[in-house]
């Protein structure tokens, strides 16, 4: 199929027909709106930019499916990578792995060099140079954090290659995307602890710095000066007097209450130490091939720090320098480069009292967002002049906000001011190919604490052992389990690891927030949850200005990031299906967390008593977005059933599961079979006798009943006449269940393939119908029969909700005229046969004949139960652990 049949290309081609200015593009996640919109800028011959918060969206998603899908073979599409991948810095790794421990690093030489300098050794082929060298691009990806560096470094050094870029970027790009777009919400931070050996630590790595300085003529005089203003920092009054305001408001609040929530943790603190001036440093300028005095300021301090610190890395042993004091020198740039400080206040230990309190200093990298909103205003205005199929024009450049999970962020503060951004929904309910119709979710009846006998720690090995039954199931190879964070990973890996040990397959384990929960390809179609992506619920009271709208804030992020996760196992594509199991995680959660859409904001409801926990409501005031289904379960065995049930449907082939299995029915009931190879066949050899009814066009019934005859059957095959026909006799050869919903009909044939039960499967109009056939036999033990199957798979027999109706549904005589019991006769024209996983109206195909006399099994069977089966399984696990330990 062409891309350009593709209904989302086609929806990204009519966005861009139109499109004059700044959109947020609303979608489900993996709707692939961001490729479709490459695609569409492909075909009309306009150059775009892609902003991604990883490389490896880039690498694995963006640039991965724009060539597999594109038809424009020869498109030029470059990636702009991380220093780290310039080659003379991996080697520089590879001779000293230290560096690779660095936040960035820069790049070590002018790569194209000049007139009177060669081009680096690796520069046609390097990545890093591949944009210095194109003279035009079609796709330009690049991530926010190495925009910003590029900005950065073109501001300090003009004359660079980082300027020419932005030059190629300001001249040829004529759409902007910003992927993801709902990290740049959160603010940038860094910490930094105050314990009381914080000062040791900066006069100690001061000392050292010093000891290098004599020994190499003020090689690290930037150092220096930066670990000294640092130490100056961390000890004025204004921060100890933050530090000391949060003291006082919790010494005089009773915390054991449960108040320590309620209030915010941070106060703000001015940096008096903050320096516009650093020192000077006599330096060789590459630019300019001269040696220059230079002033280390607020503009070039942290590239110059940097600088002077891989030179310090190479002979840090000399001096007894660890890698802790190299790296924390990253943050301490932050704090000492900001002149508004905040001190946050943590506890330490379970009793709330004021002197468990410490104390962290926080930086906000304000920068971060105020280069991002300098590109984008630069970019917004700007005319291009672009070539389409056949005429050239010139546009306005068209800037879009794309992401599934958009918060209450108004990104209007990016733009010049008065921006108006308008709110695109791509395709229908932001989901064109209908991928959340084929994704379930399923919650649990408890939630786990942060501590105390539900804890996760405190309930690792019984999470184990139910995240074991789903891939018991499925396979390990088959499923992703997401942890809460990364010391939680690292717990259950080592359990994982420890359990699957001899087996080749192991289950991917990784957590909320890294890199293969977000905007990444994945093969898993089983996901699995311990817990939600909770962060600390006071990680926003630095940007806020109150309690709740922190909190509110912390809630929208663990609703992002837990969502963004969940869909990893989704097919893009809509047709697999794929299931995400959330352990200690409530219906009211889960519902939340899968509830998007324009004006989306959470609400938070505080408890109505003592220790009862908060509520949570989302709202959302313009279009929703599709959403997933939720299975309502009622308990542990009925999860895993329902999982295989939603996994694998009415299409697949036949799947058992053990503990469904009922232990009179197996091996024992199928007594004969039946060859046939049209629905009038089966019309024929089971519905001859019945009587049946014709319905007129006035939607009445025909007053006398009659025989099925060939003429009857060849009008109901035909189509011309609807034919009905009672399910009261007192005999019968069939048993009939019914139900709209798929996943109803694919319970009944989970079960009937585990127990070896012969069925067909009928597809009527917008109703699905399951027959068995049998032996003739009383009405009245035929419908005990399909009772005792309602009640083996948990299915109501009577009164309102039923999941699904049943046939013969009354063994007693027709009233005259009566018209309850009849129901349409199968296997007509507009009715198709469920066959080697298609619906299809011709087929060729064998019928097992079922007994229900033979040894009573009308009568009752009971369901093996998973108890049974799993408790033998877990007795032996717990036996093991015993042993080893």
């Amino acid at each position: 199929m062409s891309s350009t049949d593709d209904i989302r290309t086609q929806l990204a081609l009519y966005i861009l027909n139109y499109a004059n200015g700044v959109y947020k593009i609303h979608k489900t996640t993996r709707a692939g709106a961001t490729t479709s919109l490459v695609l569409a800028c492909l075909i009309l011959g306009i150059p775009v930019l892609i902003l991604e918060p990883t490389n490896r969206i880039i690498t694995q998603t963006v640039i991965a499916d724009v060539k597999a899908i594109s038809e424009k073979k020869d498109a030029i599409i470059i990636h702009v990578p991380s220093n780290f991948k310039c080659k003379l810095n991996k080697k520089m790794i590879k001779d000293n792995p230290d560096y690779g421990d660095f936040d960035f690093l820069p790049l070590p030489t002018k790569c194209a060099g000049d007139d009177e300098h060669p081009p680096c050794e690796y520069y046609e082929e390097c990545p890093v140079t591949e944009i210095q060298r194109a003279e035009e691009f079609d796709v330009l990806c690049i991530t926010y954090d190495k925009l910003v560096a590029i900005i950065k470094t073109a501001e300090m050094f003009p004359y660079s290659h980082y300027t020419d870029i932005l030059e190629k970027i300001d001249k040829q790009v004529g759409v902007v995307i910003l992927d993801e777009v709902h990290g740049l919400q959160y603010d940038k931070t860094s910490e930094i602890n105050l314990f009381e050996n914080d000062d040791k630590f900066a006069s100690k790595f001061l000392d050292k710095i010093k000891k290098a300085n004599k020994s190499d003529v003020n090689k690290f005089v930037i150092l220096e000066n930066v670990i000294s203003n640092y130490q100056e920092t961390i000890n004025t009054n204004a921060i100890n007097a933050a530090a000391q305001q949060l003291k006082n408001q919790f010494l005089f609040r009773n915390l054991e209450n449960g108040n320590w929530f309620n209030y915010k943790h941070t106060r703000k603190a001015e940096n008096t130490e903050f320096k516009d001036f650093f020192c000077q440093k006599e330096k060789y300028n590459p630019y300019k091939h001269e040696f220059e005095t230079i002033s280390i300021d607020q503009d070039n301090v942290t590239i110059e720090s940097v600088a002077e610190l891989m030179d310090l890395t190479a002979i840090r042993h000399e001096y007894n320098i660890s890698m802790d004091e190299i790296t924390a020198v990253f943050r301490i740039l932050n704090t000492v480069t900001n002149k508004e400080l905040i001190v946050k206040a943590r506890k330490i230990s379970e009793e709330n009292k004021d002197d468990t309190l410490d104390f962290n200093i926080v930086a906000i990298n304000n920068d971060f967002k105020k280069h991002i909103s300098k590109f984008l205003q630069g970019m917004q205005y700007n005319k291009l002049n672009i070539s389409g199929c056949d005429k050239k024009v010139t546009t306005t450049k068209i800037i879009f906000l794309t992401t599934a999970t958009f918060g209450s962020y108004d990104y209007s503060q990016l733009f010049h001011p008065n921006t108006e951004i308008e709110d695109i929904i791509f395709g229908e309910n932001g989901d064109p190919l209908r991928t959340n119709n084929n994704h379930y979710l399923f919650y649990d009846t408890k939630s786990f604490t942060s501590r105390g006998k539900y804890s996760v720690y405190n309930q690792r090995y019984e999470i184990r052992e139910s995240c074991i039954d789903i891939m018991n199931i499925f396979g390990p190879e088959k499923c992703i389990i997401f942890c809460r964070n990364k010391d939680e990973y690292i717990l259950f890996k080592d359990l994982f690891d420890e359990h699957y040990k001899d087996v080749e397959q192991k289950p991917f384990v990784t957590y909320y927030r890294s890199s293969e929960s977000i905007g990444v390809k994945s093969h898993y179609r089983v996901g699995i949850h311990i817990g939600l992506a909770h962060i600390p619920s006071d990680s926003h009271d630095l940007s806020c200005d109150t309690v709740e709208e922190s909190r509110i804030l912390a809630e929208e992020q663990m609703h992002g990031d837990t969502w963004q996760a969940a869909s990893r196992p989704k097919d893009p594509s809509g047709k697999e299906p794929s299931i995400s199991i959330f352990l200690g995680v409530t219906e009211r959660d889960v519902r939340n967390l899968s509830s998007w859409g324009v004006g989306r904001k959470p609400e938070i409801i505080p408890p109505e008593k003592k220790g009862m926990k908060k509520g949570v409501n989302v709202h959302i005031e313009g279009e929703k977005i599709s959403a997933p289904i939720i299975i309502d379960t009622r308990d542990w065995e009925e999860t895993l059933i329902m999982s295989v049930v939603c996994k694998y449907g009415l299409y697949s082939s036949p799947q058992t599961i053990e503990y469904y299995e009922c232990n009179n029915l197996m091996n024992n009931s199928v007594k004969d079979e039946l060859s046939v190879n049209s629905k009038a066949d089966l019309l024929t050899n089971f519905f001859s006798d019945v009587k049946t009814q014709v319905k007129r066009k006035n939607r009445t019934f025909s007053k006398k009943d009659k025989i099925l005859d060939e003429k009857i059957m060849h009008q109901h095959l035909s189509g011309d006449k609807n034919v009905y026909y009672h399910s009261s006799s007192r005999m019968t050869e069939y048993i009939m269940f019914e139900s709209e919903s798929e996943i109803h009909i694919g319970k009944l044939k989970l079960f009937f393939d585990t127990n070896n039960l012969p069925y067909a499967i009928e597809k009527l109009n917008n109703k699905y119908r399951v027959w068995i056939f049998s032996r003739k036999v009383n009405s009245l033990q035929a419908q005990l029969f399909g009772y005792n199957i309602l009640k083996a798979v948990k299915f109501k027999t009577n009164g309102k909700n039923m999941e699904c109706t049943m046939y013969p549904n009354t063994v007693k005589p027709k009233k005259k005229g009566s018209t309850e019991d009849l129901i349409q006769l199968p296997f007509g024209k507009h009715s198709q046969i469920l066959h080697y996983g298609q619906f299809i109206d011709d087929f060729e195909m064998d019928i097992g004949i079922v007994d229900i006399m033979e040894n009573d099994i009308y009568n009752t069977f009971k369901v093996q139960g998973l108890g049974k089966v799993l408790s033998m399984f877990r007795a032996t696990n717990q036996q093991n652990e015993k042993v080893e330990a």
